[in-house]
């Protein structure tokens, strides 16, 4: 396990200060509560969303309104499914004179990017806590404790927390360890004061500090860390850079500090007013979601959403996307999210569908869409790193080529969607839209005895197939493999004309599947039909009337535009997951693809519309998997990885 020091944080603000940006440069403390993280778990299930930061596998709250606790709360273990404790690090002030709990009238929380900030005040003192993640396994909480009044406050301050059974904590070397069902937390506290700790029934403690007195106007500062090491990693370098933070703790603030600023700098536009919260919100979700190297996963990456128990893994597309989104943010982490899918490519060729910290855990049941080619060449034109493409240059290779020897069942060049294990409901998985409507009549044909294919040819897989010959061609011509780039684009432009010949429908003007082995059309409209527009496949005669299918009300331009099936189709729902709802991935490729096609306006105003009417993103919503595509209303899972990337990516693009 490596281990990511503060010095390395420090070289990537400087880096994200200094390039050329025509950007102010941004303060977090201008965008508080973007995202709500009040909650105090009461018991381990419970479920809601948190925030982490660099990468960290567990997640923090703040309390509410009415609770007493002076700190963050949680924290919240990712793959334990479990919230730890209620809290870990609380302060609370004892009178030392009278040894009497000193009561506050007036509590406050809220929360910046990267920052959990809890305040208590009375008309003596005040006492401030600032909780911050300082490494990929680590946060620390400083407080300062402020005497506002006349006269000299002697004072005990103490810190407290309490775990949920059946976890338990015991004291050891000056802190506390907490053992978890897959891993291990620990509670250090900083040394420039001796604290004296108390266990009580296993499960809560106390760890009081000597007494002090501060002077009128005068304050104090006192620092503890938390540390959470999954899947029982062994880390004693993490144990003594926590305790060299904990010595001057305002290094940490520092450096989070610029790292944050140095993000807000990069992903805010000067010249879109009134929009910020879109990028900040989004730049939060996908921070959130980020997780180091643990177990068997082997490279950083994003998981789909942290407030959702199953998603603890990375899945194939959503990486890609993932790796767009944050190209220009943390390089880095980008590439990495394409490598996590590619460490375990089979003999074959083929990308499991995702992957966990267990591998005996990963789905090979079915792939995903092949959008990979998309975002490595995304990631390089970022940071035009040229060993970074010769690296994955074979894996692409070896996927691409995987679909035509295991999804073209008629070998006519045309692929379908399928399964390695022979079931429907993997071969639906395959597309990404699980249940849509126009997989309602599939069956199955097997094309050998590892895999089979739906029995129709989707014009969107084809699509992306011919988008990822053109990335390949580039890749190599990038790589001096001139006559490789040129066999790829041939096969480019034989592909192009077999999908314009195969999908689209001249009656109606959409792109549509088509049944394997005949002309067959399965008239179900929905996103699949604007896919061959952002791949660039359709002709400006074809592309201007699926646009107009797109732009027209009763069908695509809803409140919220462009759910996942024609609203006019017998069979649209709004809460039907991909049979209605929205989703913002396909909402960005839709609005996308109207702006390839010299659509500006009609994609800035729609644009605009998403921003506007999804619920939740102008107030303290989180990020939702999808939408209502009538009144905006948040579906399914909160603080969505993939949701987050794409309005940040149509942001990027607005009026551009």
């Amino acid at each position: 396990m490596t281990l990511r020091v503060l010095t390395t944080a420090t070289l990537l603000a400087l880096v994200l200060m200094g390039c050329s940006n025509s950007n102010s440069t941004k303060d977090r403390e201008s965008y508080a509560n973007l995202i709500s993280y009040q909650f105090v778990p009461q018991s381990p299930k419970q479920k809601a969303v948190c925030m982490a930061d660099l990468g960290a596998w567990h997640g923090l709250c703040i309390p509410t309104a009415h609770s007493n606790i002076v700190g963050a709360t949680g924290p919240y273990l990712l793959g334990e499914f479990s919230w730890a404790a209620s809290h870990l690090n609380s302060i609370t002030v004892t009178n030392a004179e009278t040894n009497k709990n000193i009561e506050f009238d007036k509590r406050e929380s809220a929360s910046y990017p990267g920052l959990l900030r809890v305040s208590a005040m009375n008309s003596e003192l005040r006492i401030e806590s600032n909780t911050i993640y300082v490494t990929h396994r680590s946060h620390i909480s400083v407080v300062t404790i402020s005497n506002t009044s006349n006269a000299a406050q002697s004072i005990i301050p103490q810190w407290e927390g309490k775990v949920f059974s059946p976890f338990a904590m015991r004291s050891e070397g000056g802190g506390i360890i907490i053992t978890t069902h897959k891993g291990e937390l620990s509670i250090a506290f900083g040394k420039q004061l001796e604290t004296s700790i108390n266990i009580n029934a296993d499960t809560a403690y106390t760890a009081a500090l000597k007494p002090l007195t501060i002077e009128p106007g005068g304050e104090i500062s006192i620092a503890s860390a938390v540390t959470y090491l999954p899947y029982h990693e062994v880390n004693e370098q993490e144990k003594l850079h926590v305790a060299k933070l904990l010595e001057e703790p305002k290094i940490g603030i520092k450096e989070n500090t610029d790292r944050w600023n140095g993000y807000l700098t990069k992903v805010i536009r000067n010249d879109v007013k009134g929009y910020d919260h879109i990028p900040v919100k989004a730049l939060q979700t996908l921070i959130t979601n980020w997780k180091t190297e643990t177990g068997h996963l082997k490279h950083q990456g994003i998981v789909p959403s942290m407030a959702v128990s199953y998603f603890y893994g990375y899945w194939a597309w959503d990486s890609w996307k993932h790796a767009v989104a944050i190209k220009d943010i943390e390089p880095e982490l980008a590439k990495d999210q394409i490598r996590t899918m590619f460490d375990y490519q089979d003999s074959m060729g083929m990308v499991a569908d995702c992957v966990f910290p267990d591998s005996l855990e990963n789905n090979w049941r079915d792939t995903k869409p092949p959008l990979a080619a998309w975002a490595v060449w995304e990631v390089f034109t970022s940071t035009h790193d040229t060993l970074f493409i010769k690296e994955m240059l074979p894996k692409l290779e070896a996927y691409h080529n995987w679909w035509y020897s295991y999804r073209d069942n008629d070998g006519n060049g045309l692929c379908e969607y399928g399964a390695t294990d022979g079931t429907l409901i993997a071969a639906k998985w395959e597309s990404g839209m699980d249940n849509a409507v126009r997989f309602d009549s599939s069956k199955l044909v097997q094309n050998s005895p590892v895999a089979w294919s739906l029995n129709q040819e989707s014009v969107d897989l084809n699509a992306y197939l011919y988008l990822e010959k053109l990335y390949l061609a580039n890749i190599n011509k990038t790589l001096s493999n001139h006559k490789q780039a040129e066999s790829l684009t041939l096969e480019a432009t034989a592909l192009r004309e077999l999908i314009n010949k195969s999908f689209y429908c001249n009656n109606e003007g959409f792109y549509f599947d088509k049944m394997l082995g005949s002309n067959q059309l399965l008239k179900v409209a929905g996103p699949e039909g604007w896919t061959p527009l952002w791949c660039g496949i359709a002709s400006p005669t074809q592309a201007q009337r699926v646009a107009n299918t797109m732009l027209d009300t009763t069908r695509f331009n809803t409140h919220l535009p462009f759910p996942t099936l024609d609203a006019s189709h017998p069979s649209f729902t709004t809460d039907g997951y991909w049979r209605g709802p929205v989703w913002l991935d396909q909402v960005y490729f839709a609005i996308s693809a109207l702006r390839k096609n010299g659509m500006d306006n009609e994609a800035d105003e729609l644009t605009l519309k998403v921003f506007r009417n999804a619920k939740g993103l102008s107030a303290d919503g989180a990020i939702h998997e999808n939408y209502d595509p009538h009144t905006g209303e948040q579906l399914s899972a909160p603080n969505f990885s993939w949701s987050a990337a794409h309005l940040l990516m149509m942001y990027n693009e607005l009026y551009k």
